[in-house]
């Protein structure tokens, strides 16, 4: 699953996913002024970056990548920025379990 918006203004949610083999499970472009992107409660495995291209302000204000697996008890691999979007993450699979909470 790539979620790349490029009609604006756009609101992408996702839940209970399992989002495998990609190089990034979500990525973006263009300009980011009044799009959100929430994604939670996924099961993110076997990517090499966890977001590619992000659109600098917009990653502060309508980004939530908050309560996903990103495939290890201790987080999303390659965060270089923008670190508070990913908190709290799961530190199991969370996918399609209702009883699966995060820290």
């Amino acid at each position: 699953m790539i979620c790349s918006p490029r009609a604006h203004p756009a609101t992408l949610t996702g839940a209970d996913n399992v989002i495998t083999h990609t190089y990034s499970p979500f990525t973006g472009g263009g300009n980011p002024s009044g799009m959100s992107l929430s994604m939670t409660r996924n099961d993110v495995l076997d990517y090499l970056v966890p977001l590619a291209n992000p659109w600098g302000a917009f990653i502060e204000s309508g980004l939530t990548l908050k309560c996903n697996y990103w495939g290890s008890a201790t987080g999303p691999a390659a965060v270089t920025q923008f670190a508070s979007a990913y908190v709290p993450w799961a530190t199991q699979p969370i996918a399609n379990r209702p009883a699966q909470t995060c820290p």
